[in-house]
């Protein structure tokens, strides 16, 4: 995983969008969407959460179990 890039554009978009979320922005939201690279926007979304995780010693698995737990999904589910 490189460094965090923030004068990046995916970047950007990902500072926009977490703000939007914060917010419960659904325009802005929608806004970000549909005028941003999406390839870019979830890659700079997963680099901001493994850089996150990294600098907080966070356990990643558990993390990721968390994460299922949520979203009531399995590594195996194929129910979706």
């Amino acid at each position: 995983m490189t460094e965090l890039n923030p004068r990046s554009e995916g970047m950007r978009d990902a500072a926009a969008w977490l703000q939007a979320n914060k917010n419960s922005d659904t325009k802005g939201r929608h806004a970000i969407a549909v005028n941003c690279d999406p390839t870019q926007l979830v890659d700079a979304l997963t680099d901001t959460l493994l850089w996150v995780v990294r600098k907080q010693n966070i356990d990643f698995e558990h993390l990721l179990g968390v994460m299922r737990d949520a979203a009531d999904i399995g590594e195996g589910n194929d129910d979706q």
